[in-house]
């Protein structure tokens, strides 16, 4: 878990990045990242938890790589 939340909290803050990570039963789990302008970088929903955040993870690092030169 604590992957994910240091490759965030290294960009977060420099790229205005927003995170949050949500849970019920109906929903299960749920990682969403936004860029400043609200743009969903990474939209994952599961019922197992270390999937969401393998899965968040991997998105968030595309989309450094992509759009940050690198992560």
């Amino acid at each position: 878990m604590t992957e994910l939340f240091e490759l965030y909290d290294r960009h977060a803050t420099r790229l205005g990045l927003k995170i949050e990570m949500y849970h019920s039963n109906i929903v299960d789990w749920r990682i969403t990242i936004e860029n400043p302008n609200g743009e969903l970088i990474v939209n994952v929903q599961h019922c197992d938890y270390k999937y969401v955040l393998a899965k968040a993870e991997v998105g968030l690092k595309e989309w450094l790589s992509e759009n940050n030169g690198g992560y």
